[in-house]
């Protein structure tokens, strides 16, 4: 059996994860005077410090001092025996002054896509104008691996374009003064609907060269370089391996139309009766854990988010949905609204 059968992600992380979730929802929400707001969660894509796009908030940022079992919770993904079935040997590179970026595998399902990611350089990477696009996380010295500064992400699925993305900088292990490896996690909302066997992804995406600023313990954006960088590939959609269920359960105003569970993670959809009275929404497991929250917008009638599963391969036997009015002063249980729905 795997070391990494059994993945889970460190109790603090999480109480860190969830309590900065609803922080900045609560910000952003003030922001916008109270205009709801897309957040979709992942067991990876919040957290690591150096953002793509997503819940950007530095103080949160700094507090987390486990990076690296997140990235072993996603490297887990393509070493866990149960999912090599699974997996995509890929093989797509793209090279460009004196760099190049290679896709080397991928696991794709519903609405994310891990990749494993080769980075070389022509000549040494510390001597090359790459080492200000790939940089150190000098927020936590805990943090030994680099990232890759991206910006103007766009992902395309048989070519639809692909909306509500939210992705952490991938980050990579150094291998030699010449080559890096690593992961890059993404979650989108997919255009299709009728998935094929295999799906096409594109992707499209600029880099930034960044300095970190000691004063302010941020990162500044300088230039951007060599954009854009193009990678497009065949992946199974491994959607045969998606269990839907469509419980139509109705709770108050809530009706929950839908649950998809990969092996990696779980999708769900609510209807609302009235609009403006759910403010937050969160799922936990079987055993209670928090697999995460938030609000989806596009529709004020219904709420679509995605989560990522504490176990990979490890279905829960139930999940229970709390649904929340106002959360200004925290998330009290007694008066959310409660729909248990079994998913075995």
């Amino acid at each position: 059996m795997s070391k990494y059968d059994d993945i889970k992600i460190p109790e603090s992380l999480k109480r860190v994860r969830n309590s900065a979730i609803e922080k900045a929802y609560k910000d952003k929400k003030f922001k916008r005077d109270k205009k709801r707001f897309t957040m979709t969660v992942s067991i990876a894509i919040i957290g690591l410090g150096l953002l793509g796009i997503g819940v950007s908030n530095p103080t949160f940022a700094q507090k987390i001092l486990r990076v690296n079992e997140m990235i072993q919770a996603i490297q887990g993904i393509f070493t866990n025996n149960e999912l090599s079935d699974s997996i995509t040997t890929i093989g797509e590179s793209s090279t460009r002054d004196g760099l190049t970026i290679t896709v080397q595998n991928a696991y794709y399902s519903q609405n994310e896509i891990t990749l494993e990611i080769e980075l070389k350089t022509d000549k040494p990477f510390k001597n090359t104008k790459y080492s200000k696009v790939i940089v150190k996380d000098n927020k936590d010295e805990s943090i030994d691996d680099f990232a890759l500064m991206t910006k103007d992400f766009n992902t395309w699925i048989n070519g639809e374009e692909t909306k509500g993305i939210v992705y952490e900088s991938p980050r990579f292990k150094y291998i030699d003064e010449y080559t890096l490896k690593g992961y890059w996690q993404i979650n989108f909302k997919s255009p299709i609907e009728n998935h094929k066997n295999y799906d096409t992804i594109k992707m499209s995406f600029g880099l930034n060269e960044t300095n970190y600023d000691k004063k302010s313990n941020n990162y500044k954006y300088t230039n951007s370089i060599n954009g854009p960088w193009i990678l497009e590939f065949p992946v199974k959609s491994n959607m045969d391996k998606v269990k839907i269920i469509k419980p139509d359960i109705r709770q108050d105003i809530i009706t929950v139309k839908q649950v998809a569970l990969s092996q990696t993670s779980l999708n769900l959809k609510l209807e609302l009766e009235k609009q403006g009275v759910i403010e937050y929404v969160e799922v936990k497991d079987d055993n209670g854990e928090t697999l995460g929250g938030g609000m989806e917008s596009s529709n004020p009638n219904k709420i679509d988010l995605d989560f990522g599963l504490k176990n990979v391969n490890q279905s829960p036997k139930y999940i229970t949905i709390f649904a929340y009015g106002n959360i200004d002063n925290g998330k009290d249980e007694s008066k959310a609204i409660k729909i248990k729905i079994n998913l075995e």
